[in-house]
């Protein structure tokens, strides 16, 4: 016991109420009460059972759970003061879900056994309590809390179907941060830290492998859903996927898109996919700029990737791939370089991109894509550089769109730099400014 940690593992129980009386039982313990240590940790084991089975009835609508529920409500109605209905609990829940298995039946049975000779004096034993040592004690405590207490009530697999019909019908109505909150609150602060990794597991085959209607229909929330799980949890994730590789590297060559913009997210998990997988996507980026745009993980670094950006997009024949759906792609990219914290050369890039433009055309969908939502994050002196850049360029000042997306970078300026902020000198950039 000397690794283990009572106070450590106390914090992964999942009821709120059973941490709660799970104090009561360490403070006997660590106080040298073991015989009410003993009896008080089979008491709130009860209360851990029932409140999953609340949880599986009132949250899933568990009809199993609601059943048994009902059943241990009329045994104690009919007979309040008749204790075998504890018994008769632990029995039925047993044989008819999976809250309790062979090993955590071992568990409760031998604590019950101990529970009984702490609670009832021994007449055999010149009527005695019985007064467990700290080693049994200790070891009741570990066997209950890691079998049961810390175990969710849902299994991944029961978790990820309820998770996928319902986020299914929510896809129109949540937005990603909004996405995350409801699956967080709903599911995911209710489990433990195994049965999350098992359905990122699971869900991992639905993105990136399982091609049928259902999930052609759900894949962009559910692959946000993964992209979630993953950092919720990277160290757990990738100690999955370096268990089963071959697992993870088996993907669908239609969806090798999803795979490309996941990697560029995570990318350090590329190097523990299979070379095959290896092969396939590299061969995707060969023949297709777009994927090329956002695989930086197959370049030298990832500033060096930002740096050939332009040329990269060069080579992209605008007849075959429309210009917003590279933006879109760079985009992509550019909110991947800012979480790992290239906030200046993604400054530069957009900046530098923007002030290109050939045509109106062109200026409306780069200021669209990749400005218009970084504008009002760039520092004064990059403002005043795009402004400059801005002011040298007729395709981009003397557009129509030109009015609103520059009136936004007006109200920028000003707030940022404030009263310093001189906007006569760029009479062309702000050339529709009343």
């Amino acid at each position: 016991m000397k690794d283990y940690s009572f106070s450590t593992a106390k914090s992964r129980i999942i009821q709120p109420k059973t941490r709660e009386y799970f104090e009561e039982v360490l403070n006997s313990y660590y106080n040298g009460n073991y015989r009410s240590a003993i009896v008080i940790l089979y008491s709130v084991l009860i209360s851990d059972i029932i409140a999953k089975l609340k949880f599986l009835s009132e949250v899933y609508a568990d009809e199993t759970a609601g059943r048994i529920l009902n059943d241990i409500r009329e045994k104690q109605q009919r007979n309040p003061y008749n204790p075998d209905w504890e018994q008769e609990l632990i029995e039925t829940v047993k044989r008819s879900t999976a809250l309790i298995g062979e090993i955590e039946y071992v568990h409760i049975s031998a604590l019950r056994k101990y529970r009984n000779l702490c609670a009832h004096p021994s007449i055999i034993n010149e009527e005695s309590l019985y007064n467990p040592n700290s080693e049994i004690t200790a070891g009741c405590i570990r066997n209950i809390l890691d079998s049961i207490f810390v175990r969710s009530a849902l299994l991944s697999k029961k978790v990820l179907k309820s998770l996928l019909v319902d986020i299914a019908e929510q896809k129109e109505l949540l937005e990603e941060n909004e996405l995350k909150r409801y699956v967080q609150t709903k599911y995911l602060d209710r489990l433990n830290a195994a049965t999350e990794i098992n359905i990122f597991r699971d869900l991992w085959k639905l993105v990136f492998r399982t091609i049928n209607a259902e999930c052609d229909e759900n894949r962009k929330i559910n692959f946000m859903v993964l992209k979630f799980l993953y950092t919720r949890n990277p160290e757990g994730c990738l100690k999955k996927i370096k268990e089963e590789p071959d697992y993870f590297s088996s993907i669908s060559k239609s969806l090798l898109s999803f795979v490309i913009v996941f990697l560029a997210e995570f990318d350090h998990i590329f190097s523990e996919l299979n070379t095959e997988l290896s092969i396939l996507i590299r061969k995707k980026t060969q023949t297709n700029n777009t994927e090329k745009l956002i695989a930086w993980f197959l370049a030298d670094s990832f500033e060096n990737h930002l740096k050939n950006l332009i040329d990269l997009e060069k080579g992209i024949d605008i007849h075959e791939l429309p210009l917003y759906r590279v933006l879109e792609a760079i985009d992509k990219l550019l909110s991947i370089a800012t979480l790992r914290g290239y906030d200046r050369e993604v400054f530069d890039y957009v900046i530098l991109r923007y002030s290109n433009c050939g045509n109106y055309d062109e200026a409306d969908l780069v200021f669209t894509f990749l400005l218009k939502s970084r504008v009002q994050t760039l520092p004064g002196n990059k403002l005043i550089e795009l402004c400059e850049k801005t002011n040298q360029n007729s395709q981009t000042c003397g557009r129509k769109r030109a009015k609103e997306d520059h009136g936004l970078l007006l109200a920028t300026c000003k707030n940022v730099i404030g009263e310093d902020f001189r906007e006569d000198f760029y009479q062309n950039t702000f050339a529709y400014q009343e």
